[in-house]
């Protein structure tokens, strides 16, 4: 048939089918070429969109020729054997954006019988920083032991930080894409000083049952004196005063002013985000006073450390309680026979019966009542209208004792703001990692005491902490009455965190427990991601470096920075993961 269909000579048979075969064979072979040349169109495009989204993350820590080399490694290393020709692409940086272009021409085989020797494309990606908009928190250690280099190269890696994170924003189309706030935390943790107008979540009116703790009145102690001595113990005014919230404690004293550091709340409430309110006492913040403990002016006494005036000054009554009791008192009858003899000494005898014989006699006896040491560290009276000396106006003695640091600065779009807050960090003081981890998250939180932070249902908003810190917990305690120092759990002897022992490493085991709590909350309550580094953390403080571990979101997030360098490694590392970022073409 075929032979036949050949040698065909009516109506040029043969001729047509070759004129017709070549468009035959080039239709039949182009979905051939064009479907090679979508596979490499897709090869190209994944690997160029692969090499944006590397070279991206390097804006703010690496230069242009940086970029684009890596950029270049990410493209070669995604098309390496999936690609049948080499391409060149141009790499444009601006501002927080990455664009990278190549024309890709794809040779055909079946469709250059037709003419169509390739196949191109244009093709581009282009990152930029993420949609969604961050709000960030660095939450820093500023104990003493952070003195030295090293706050000064967390000083410098904090700051490189925020100037990656508002860099690779800066093309951001949401409005206010970066948010930072910064904690630097020690013994306590500065909220600013607002003694003059202090806001509504802190104790204004001496309700919270932290308020009155270390302070006692006249009337508490007239009730108690009477309790102890019966109806007739009395006392003069103003033998201990009258306490009515701690601002006003503050603003009766000249010469010196609250800091702005608050003790931590009762238990839960230290560890949770509970909103500060009148209704629920124990919620509110109270300003942190260290009492002014027994002994003169620089001169405790016993094993007490932080005295910085009279015991008996101020407006005190010199008068010290007292109490009357009727009793059978003893007296003794004169002897005016005594030292005589013979017949003048029967003479007198006579004339004198009693004479220096004893007798018994139902009176009304007073008796003082000295102030104990307690009762002269908590009595009001002697901080009204006091001038504080020049030695105890600071954070190292006085009633600003352990308020070492900074104030804290709330979620803010300035990038100069923030870290100009950053560079006025000092070290010290002692640490308390679990106040900074919380106050960290209410600078988070949107709601009071700060309320700066998007919702938590703002799914394009993603809430960051970073926690930093180099050493652990600690709480110096003593063998004085009040157990310890003065810090943001008050005294040991209160209780506060469950135990009254002045042994250090027991104090401490429930400052831990506390951390690790708070820590857990943000997980179980938020969507915080938390970011943890735990730096030059010596050998025998391993539990420190867990903490940091378990507070972390994941094992990824967990940093161990052994020196300078790895501190900023760290905070480089942190900065390009959390930049993420979205395909914008």
């Amino acid at each position: 048939m075929l032979s036949r269909f050949l040698h065909d000579k009516r109506g040029n048979i043969a001729m047509m089918f070759g004129l017709l075969s070549i468009p035959l064979i080039a239709a039949t072979g182009a979905a051939v070429d064009y479907s090679r040349a979508y596979n490499q169109r897709m090869v190209v495009q994944d690997a160029l969109d692969a090499a944006a989204l590397a070279a991206n993350r390097l804006i703010g820590s690496g230069t242009v020729e940086q970029i684009t080399a890596e950029a270049e490694a990410f493209f070669q290393a995604n098309v390496q054997g999936r690609l049948d020709l080499d391409l060149v692409f141009s790499t444009v940086v601006d501002g927080g954006t990455v664009t990278l272009t190549t024309e890709l021409a794809v040779p055909t085989q079946f469709l250059g019988l037709v003419g169509i020797n390739d196949i191109k494309f244009d093709l581009v990606s282009r990152t930029i920083a993420g949609a969604a908009t961050y709000e960030v928190v660095l939450v820093l250690d500023n104990s003493t032991s952070m003195s030295g280099t090293k706050i000064a190269t967390l000083r410098t890696a904090a700051t490189n930080l925020v100037t990656t994170l508002f860099d690779l924003n800066v093309s951001n189309p949401r409005p206010d894409p970066v948010r930072i706030g910064l904690v630097p935390f020690a013994a306590s943790v500065n909220v600013g000083a607002n003694s003059t107008t202090p806001p509504s979540w802190m104790d204004t009116t001496g309700i919270s049952p932290r308020s009155a703790i270390n302070f006692t009145t006249d009337a508490a102690q007239l009730t108690a004196g009477i309790a102890a001595y019966g109806n007739t113990y009395t006392q003069a005014t103003n033998t201990f005063g009258t306490f009515t919230n701690r601002f006003a404690l503050w603003n009766t004293l000249r010469s010196v002013t609250y800091r702005g550091c608050v003790e931590a709340r009762p238990y839960p409430y230290d560890v949770t985000d509970a909103e500060p309110t009148t209704t629920v006492p124990a919620t509110l913040f109270v300003p942190m006073f260290a009492p002014d403990e027994p002994g003169t002016a620089g001169n405790p006494n016993n094993n007490y450390v932080n005295s910085w005036l009279s015991d008996t000054g101020g407006v005190c009554s010199s008068t010290v309680p007292s109490y009357t009791t009727t009793e059978w008192v003893q007296h003794t009858y004169p002897n005016p026979c005594a030292g005589m003899s013979g017949r003048n000494l029967r003479n007198c005898q006579r004339d004198n019966p009693n004479a220096g014989q004893t007798y018994s006699v139902q009176e009304t006896v007073t008796h003082t009542v000295p102030l104990t040491a307690t009762q002269l560290q908590e009595r009001v009276c002697k901080y009204q209208n006091v001038t504080v000396g020049t030695s105890y106006r600071g954070a190292g003695q006085g009633p600003n004792y352990n308020c070492t640091t900074t104030q804290v600065r709330a979620l803010t779009t300035s990038e100069d703001d923030i870290t100009g807050w950053i560079t006025a960090m000092q070290a010290n003081g002692y640490t308390n990692i679990e106040e900074g981890v919380m106050w960290g998250w209410r600078l988070l939180s949107p709601g009071i005491p700060f309320t700066e932070g998007r919702a938590y249902d703002d799914t394009d908003n993603q809430k960051i902490l970073i926690i930093m810190t180099d050493g652990a917990n600690t709480y110096n305690t003593n063998s004085s009455p009040n157990r310890s120092f003065y810090s943001a759990f008050g005294f040991v002897k209160a209780n506060f965190l469950n135990t009254t022992s002045n042994v250090e490493s027991t104090v401490v085991s429930q400052m831990n427990a506390r951390t690790l709590e708070a820590c857990q909350n943000i997980a179980d309550d938020t969507d915080i991601i938390v970011y943890t580094i735990a730096f030059q953390i010596p050998a025998d403080q391993l539990s420190a470096k867990q903490i940091m571990a378990d507070c972390a979101s994941d094992s990824s997030k967990a940093f161990d920075a052994a020196n300078n360098a790895d501190l900023l490694e760290a905070f480089a590392l942190i900065g390009q993961d959390i930049a993420t970022l979205r395909l914008a073409q």
